[in-house]
Formats: structure tokens, C-alpha cells, sequence
């Protein structure tokens, strides 16, 4: 895909003008009569954004020009963060603050003005609401630190209301990984605000990114009635924006979380849906980071880990905070048997994403992967740790327990296991039942045949405890 950004930056506003009239069909006359141009300067200046775009007629430049339009009006409608320094005496620079910006940049929900100094009245006036990133300078115990602050503001309100206050960060060479969280911290702030706040614009772009950051908000706090809700609102949003790559990866985003929990059945429509909205994201935008995610999570339903692999990395290369990714690295890892390349990505995703720990969806992930690596002791005082939490992979996490108690021969903690997932099936069956059918498409065959196996052993007949509708 061709990066449209810097040619852009280097027409100037009359460039842009003609080519503006030209997209609307006038012909050299017509511009230089309209701009009060002679001829040949109006040839000059045409000739000059040919070679700036790489284009070869007007055709072609007018094309580019309706592309850069739209993505200009979609920027527009993104989050807007700005990020100003405070109190920096002159001279001085550092690491951190120029990888801060670079890693903010990588958020393709956001549009990033980095200014220095930024006079925030200025910004106000517009009308628009924004978000501003304050990166403020102190020297500590004889380190420069930036603290950062991160401000909400209004329309037409001149102070802004703070939203988060980090801890310093060393200006010279910080850790990566803490750069990492940092930023992860900004955009999680900013969507979480903005999802609680917002109530939302009327025209279609905007409602499309409304939906966009109520999606990415909610598959972070999944409940049935966040996804029930997201799904709908997806369904609604795509048949007018089918070729919205940024749509298409949500779309599969919140339809691979949906089956993983249990909240929506694994249909044959349901799979091609995930896979036409994966290829579609991907096809459009393959240098985003949700795309390649996207894709990867469709590889992973079609036991293709080796390309869910590749995908994934790709995903991590455009952008090294995105969480979902990091998290998943990780699961893929363990599938291709690779089990501690998979450890160390589960500890960089809580050394970047420390709340991690809080969601026990973690401890479920390292779960499978001591499970996989036959480390059974350590996968069983994983599982406990992940059953602390009142989440609905604890179905998932039950079964790995049970299998191993089968090849344990341990009756007593089979039948309790049982119990577990007799109330689990009672309460939601397609926690039990996504999970098998999940086994069966992204586990390896070995461990996936000898994991039913264990399941039968333990006289697991899903048939048996799921009544037909017409009997509940």
C-alpha cells in the first residue's frame, strides 16, 4: 500500500487547490481563469504535483486527490490528542519523549499533533473536543524525568478536566517496555473516557468511529451485554461501510472474543462472516495493526498457526502496545509449540499491561500453555489462580482440569470438575460447546484428539447435557 502522507506534506496549499479543481473536472483554462493564474503557471504547478504523487495524468491525480480528501475527513473525525512539552529548558532532548510520540503515532484511533508549547486557547476556540498529553519537565536526583499529565477538554472550554497523572519517566534512555505501557496507558485512558462520556455525532463517519471506540472499550470489560450490544451495533455500522478496514478488523475482533466466551455459537455463517471481514481488513489495510491482527485471528480458526504467527508479528511491528496482540503472541506461540518463547510473551504482555494480573484471563492463557508443555503441576496452580476470576473462561480453564485429573486418575476431582461445568453448561451451554469446537480448530490434532479423548473418559457427552430447545 502506497503512503500517501508525505507527498501530501509536500504539495503546498495552492497545489492542493488545483488539484481540488482539477478532481472536479475543470481544465487548465478554467483553473487559471478561477485562481486568477496565467496558463503556464497553472501547467507548471500541474506538472509539479504529477511528480510529487507519482501519478502519470490527471486521472490518476484526481483519484489520489479523492483518497487524501477522505482520509483527511476521516482523521478529522478521529480522537484528537495533542501533545504539548511544559517547562523543557532550551536545548534539551531525550529518548523518551521523541519514542512517546512515535508510539502515541501507532494508534490508528487517534490523530496525534505533537506541538511544543501548544497555547491551548488557541485550540479551544475551534469548537472542537480533544484530548491533550501534557509531558511536562523536572530533573530529579540529577535524572531529567517527563511527567506526564492527560487532560480532557470540552467544546469551548478552556481548562480541561484530568483524566490520568503518570509517574515520571527517565528522559534518557528509558525501558522500552515502559514507553510501552505508557502509551498503552494514554490510548486505554482516552478510549475508556471517551466511551463513558461521549454521546456521540449524527454524521455516518463519525457514528462509524463511535462504534469503533464503544467496541474497543467493551471487548476490554466483556460482559454478555457488552457484546450482545457491540455485535449488534457492528451488524448496523458494516452494510454502510463494508469497505472500512478499520470496521472489518473490529468486526472480527468482537466476533473471535464473542465465541471465546461463549456468547455467540460457532455457526459455518458465522466463521465465513469472521473470515470475509478478516480478508476484507487486510485486502484494504495491510500496514494496520488490526488488520493483521484481524487476519490472525482467522488464521487461528483455520489451524493455520503458522501464518497466525506471521500475521501476529506483523501486527506487533505496526504497533508494539497493542494489547490484544500482545496477548495473543503469546497463545499462538504455544500452538505452534514454541512453549517458552510463549512464557516470555505472557510476561512482557504483564510487564507492559501490569491490570493483566486483575482479569485473570492471564493466568487462563499460561494455563493452556503449561497444559501443552505437559508441565501439569505448574498448569494446576495456574488454573486455581484463574479460577479466582469471575470470568467465563473459567469453562476452558475447568476442562484442562479435568483432563489432566483423567490422566491422573483422580475420581474425586473429576466429579467436582464435573459439577463445575454441569452449573456452567445450566447457566450458558455454549461455554462448554464453543470451547470443544474451538479445541478441534486451533489446538494441534495430537493434543486436540488426546484432549477429547480425556473428555469422554471423564463422560463428558455434550449431546446428553444439552436439551433441544423445544424441551428447555
Amino acid at each position: 500500500m502506497m503512503n500517501r502522507e508525505p507527498d501530501a506534506s509536500r504539495l503546498s496549499a495552492r497545489q492542493l487547490e488545483i488539484l481540488e479543481l482539477v478532481s472536479k473536472g475543470c481544465s487548465n483554462p478554467e483553473i487559471a481563469e478561477l485562481l486568477h493564474l496565467s496558463l503556464n503557471t497553472v501547467k507548471t504547478h500541474l506538472a509539479n504535483i504529477l511528480k510529487t504523487l507519482h501519478v502519470s495524468n490527471r486521472i490518476e491525480a484526481s483519484v489520489w486527490f479523492e483518497q487524501y480528501t477522505r482520509q483527511q475527513t476521516a482523521d478529522h473525525r478521529k480522537l484528537q490528542l495533542f501533545i504539548r512539552t511544559q517547562d523543557f529548558p532550551v536545548g534539551t532532548s531525550g529518548s523518551a519523549l521523541h519514542s512517546v510520540v512515535d508510539l502515541l503515532s501507532r494508534w490508528e484511533l487517534l490523530q496525534v499533533h505533537f506541538v511544543s508549547d501548544m497555547k491551548l486557547p488557541e485550540t479551544v476556540n475551534s469548537g472542537h473536543e480533544f484530548y491533550c498529553l501534557t509531558l511536562r519537565y523536572q530533573r530529579s536526583e540529577g535524572i531529567d524525568q517527563l511527567v506526564p499529565d492527560l487532560q480532557y477538554f470540552e467544546p469551548l472550554q478552556i481548562s480541561g478536566v484530568m483524566i490520568w497523572q503518570g509517574m515520571p519517566i527517565p528522559l534518557q534512555s528509558p525501558p522500552q517496555t515502559l514507553l510501552l505501557r505508557k502509551s498503552g496507558t494514554v490510548f486505554n485512558k482516552v478510549i475508556a473516557n471517551h466511551a463513558t462520556v461521549h454521546k456521540g455525532m449524527s454524521d455516518a463517519v463519525s457514528r462509524g468511529y463511535e462504534v469503533i471506540y464503544t467496541t474497543e472499550y467493551k471487548i476490554k470489560h466483556r460482559t454478555p451485554a457488552h457484546m450482545k450490544e457491540v455485535r449488534e451495533l457492528l451488524k448496523q455500522q458494516l452494510p454502510s461501510h463494508p469497505d472500512w478496514a478499520l470496521l472489518n478488523a473490529y468486526s472480527v475482533m468482537a466476533l473471535y472474543a464473542g465465541i471465546v466466551e461463549g456468547y455467540f455459537p460457532i455457526t459455518p455463517e458465522l466463521i465465513e462472516e469472521l473470515a470475509v471481514s478478516a480478508q476484507k481488513a487486510c485486502n484494504l489495510m495491510p500496514d494496520s495493526a488490526y488488520s493483521r491482527l484481524a487476519f490472525s485471528l482467522h488464521c487461528l480458526l483455520q489451524s493455520r498457526f503458522a501464518d497466525a504467527a506471521e500475521h501476529i508479528e506483523l501486527a506487533l511491528e505496526a504497533n508494539p502496545a497493542l494489547e490484544f496482540a500482545l496477548f495473543l503472541v503469546g497463545q499462538i506461540a504455544a500452538l505452534n509449540g514454541h512453549y517458552d518463547e510463549a512464557k516470555s510473551h505472557y510476561q512482557n504482555y504483564l510487564e507492559i499491561y501490569p491490570e493483566g494480573h486483575h482479569s485473570g484471563r492471564c493466568y487462563a492463557g499460561l494455563t493452556v500453555v503449561h497444559y501443552l508443555a505437559g508441565e501439569f503441576d505448574t498448569c494446576k496452580q495456574t488454573a486455581e489462580k484463574a479460577l479466582l476470576y469471575n470470568q467465563t473462561i473459567q469453562a476452558g480453564v475447568c476442562m484442562i482440569l479435568l483432563s489432566i485429573a483423567v490422566m491422573e486418575e483422580d475420581k474425586a476431582q473429576q466429579q467436582e470438575l464435573l459439577g463445575r461445568l454441569t452449573a456452567i453448561m445450566k447457566d450458558n451451554p455454549l461455554k462448554v460447546t464453543n470451547l470443544e469446537q474451538l479445541v478441534m480448530r486451533i489446538v494441534p490434532p495430537d493434543h486436540a484428539k488426546a484432549f477429547v479423548a480425556n473428555m469422554e473418559k471423564a463422560g463428558i457427552v455434550l449431546s446428553a447435557l444439552i436439551k433441544p430447545e423445544s424441551e428447555q
